[in-house]
């Protein structure tokens, strides 16, 4: 094995005079992979300690919020024919020294005061790629207390692991996304300002929104600052013993007028802290706090009381509060029909479940295997309206899940007494479809027009809202104009006759294409375009986070509860929860080995069709967080033993679709 010659610097500077501050840093070994080596720690006055040692390799270490604990992160590298997949882990060690302890899957890069204790944000998961550069597609939020309790942060585009830092409000983050591509994100509102292409992209910790690059030389640092135009350059080698030494793994401390950054090699090597003005424009010393010339690298720096200092650039980057919340609807002009059940039901008995029709997410109906009908009065209504008046719009909110072609699904409908379509929005292959009877007596006919093609992105719901005046169809999706349509002739006489309204679809063809719908609204009227996309904000700014899917094998230990006889044929639906081993884990990140899954016992006064299995068998699914699914709180439940003291999850199975169990 390779030896690392160490020479002890005879002094070691102090950074701003005697102010105090703690530093960690990855000591690299040739012999660890994926840049990993033990984790150093110093503060001011002492000398360097290891945290961690050959038995524990780390990488990317960072301080918590009070400055008393370090995350690091190992990544567990494999290479293959693909290139290098990761396994990567989050432990925290405190800075005193003690034991490593594991707390989750993924890769930690950034920690932000939260209450009592820093939020760890995290990569779930790291592809597998041959890029230098590890990223991940989802960015994760979660207490080291409470590790299983997950809040997506970014799903928008890939992260890098090089470099993610946030500003003191936690609403940007600076980053590359992906690396090179380097940048500024809002995390509220999703959205992406490229400002270079490069490495090491640092964000103070300030609301300032400053950022820190290397030069593409990687001799300065490059500043980017919202609202001042062009970035500027500093330059910290010039105090450094070796004036043209290169810097890597720059990343700004918890002071917003202290970075960190490492030198690799040559007479200058080691870990440094770099003061700079307050305005930025200069640093005004560089001091190295590392006690050796190894190999450094991912240097982190805490110094207390820097969660009251700011920057004071010209600029004053403008952050918008948030919107207050919309209501839905947004008009009740000619409105005659709406349903939702979010909060305050406005009508709880709009809708009534058949089949295996079941609650979804954020008050919506799951008709992945099932569907819902409107009591007739309330059907009456819509069609004696818009009769009248020759003119219609219809709101829904869908959600999908991806799904096999071909095929063909209605969504929302009303039909006559023999059941044929009076109006039909329904998913044909990759389209969106609407089928609409127009004219009256012998000139009826049913028209079918193509809206557009939509791909299935899972989970994520579109707001479609189509207006018909006269002969004129137009279909908007979030808000947003698609087409316009000229329909063959006008009049929705034909609607007076007796009408059902469904949400759903009793005998859909081909595959099933699992969805949701709410937020389902009828108007007699054509609704402007201003009107549309005022819908879509309100319907947006209620909308619950994604929920995360996890795939993988359990073996089931204690079978859940049998369903209630008594309940059989009668409107309940309650759930049961067995307990199960975690075998595998395909997709998605499931710490706990042993956990409690809820599933249908009762569905609409059926039981649920769920396959019969013995203790210790296998099955693969797709499960979910508990709360990820706040609509089945209210929903009656019942415990297998020692289920209900274990981490819980829901079988995200759409009934009947379950695959095979393994044999026993």
């Amino acid at each position: 094995m390779k030896r690392l010659i160490l020479t002890i610097l005879a002094t070691i500077s102090p950074v701003c005079g005697q102010a105090a501050w703690r530093a960690v840093w990855v000591e690299s070994d040739p012999d660890a992979p994926g840049g990993a080596g033990r984790i150093m720690s110093r503060e001011v006055g002492k000398p360097a300690r290891p945290l961690t040692g050959k038995d524990l390799p780390g990488t990317r270490p960072l301080i918590s919020a009070d400055g008393n604990t370090v995350f690091f992160s190992s990544l567990r590298p494999e290479s293959g024919p693909d290139g290098t997949s990761y396994d990567p882990l989050i432990f925290s060690v405190p800075f005193a020294g003690g034991e490593g302890k594991e707390l989750s899957p993924g890769l930690a890069l950034a920690v932000r005061p939260e209450g009592n204790t820093s939020a760890i944000y995290a990569l779930a998961s790291l592809q597998t790629g041959k890029k230098p550069v590890p990223t991940g597609d989802m960015l994760i939020k979660f207490l080291p207390e409470t590790p299983g309790d997950r809040e997506i942060i970014w799903a928008e585009s890939s992260v890098s692991a090089d470099n993610f830092q946030l500003s003191r409000d936690g609403r940007r983050a600076g980053g590359m996304f992906p690396w090179p591509q380097a940048g500024l994100a809002n995390l509220e509102e999703d959205t992406f300002i490229p400002v270079a292409q490069g490495s090491f992209l640092a964000l103070c910790p300030d609301d300032s929104c400053a950022l820190a690059m290397l030069s593409p030389d990687r001799r300065k640092i490059r500043i980017f600052a919202p609202g001042v135009t062009p970035d500027w350059e500093l330059d910290p080698a010039a105090h450094l013993p070796d004036k043209k030494a290169a810097l890597n793994h720059l990343r700004w401390t918890s002071d917003p007028l202290h970075l960190a950054f490492t030198v690799p090699e040559g007479e200058s090597a080691g870990v440094y802290l770099a003061e700079v003005r307050a305005d930025l424009k200069a640093v005004t010393a560089a001091t190295r706090i590392s006690e050796t010339v190894a190999s450094a690298m991912w240097p982190d720096a805490w110094l207390p009381g820097s969660a009251a200092r700011r920057l004071s650039l010209p600029q004053k980057p403008e952050i918008k509060p948030p919107a207050p919340t919309a209501t839905w609807p947004t008009s009740t002009d000619a409105l005659v029909f709406a349903w939702e059940k979010s909060g305050a039901p406005t009508n709880t008995t709009a809708f009534i479940p058949e089949g295996y029709a079941l609650p979804g997410r954020g008050g919506s109906m799951d008709i992945s295997a099932g569907r819902s009908s409107a009591p007739p009065v309330i059907a009456e209504k819509i069609a004696s309206a818009c009769a009248q008046s020759g003119a219609f719009t219809l709101q829904a909110l869908i959600t999908e899940r991806r799904s096999g072609l071909p095929c063909s699904r209605r969504f929302i409908t009303l039909a006559d007494a023999a059941g044929q379509d009076f109006c039909a929005l329904y998913r044909v292959d990759g389209h969106l479809v609407l089928r609409l009877r127009t004219g009256a007596g012998e000139s009826a006919l049913t028209e079918r027009t193509t809206l557009s093609p939509f791909s299935i992105e899972d989970d994520r719901p579109f707001f479609i809202t189509l207006t018909l005046n006269g002969r004129a169809l137009t279909c908007y999706a979030d808000g947003v104009k698609m087409k316009d349509f000229q329909l063959n002739q006008a009049g929705l006489a034909t609607w007076l006759d007796k009408v059902t309204l469904y949400a759903g679809d009793s005998a859909p063809y081909g595959e099933i294409v699992p969805g949701l719908i709410g937020r389902v609204a009828i108007y007699s009227r054509a609704l402007a375009a201003t009107e549309a996309a005022e819908a879509w904000q309100a319907v947006e700014s209620q909308l619950p986070a994604r929920p995360t899917r996890h795939k993988v094998k359990l073996k089931l230990l204690t079978a859940a509860p049998p369903a209630d006889a008594s309940l059989l044929n009668t409107p309940a639906t309650t759930m049961a929860a067995g307990t199960w081993t975690v075998e595998q884990v395909f997709t998605g990140f499931v710490k706990p080995q042993t956990i409690a899954l809820l599933q249908w016992s009762v569905i609409n006064g059926k039981p649920g069709p769920f396959p019969a299995m013995q203790s210790g068998q296998s099955i693969e699914l797709f499960i979910s967080d508990i709360e990820d699914h706040p609509e089945l709180r209210s929903l009656p439940a019942q415990f297998a033993e020692g289920a209900a003291a274990l981490p819980l999850y829901f079988d995200t199975t759409v009934p009947g679709r379950h695959p095979a169990p393994f044999p026993p």
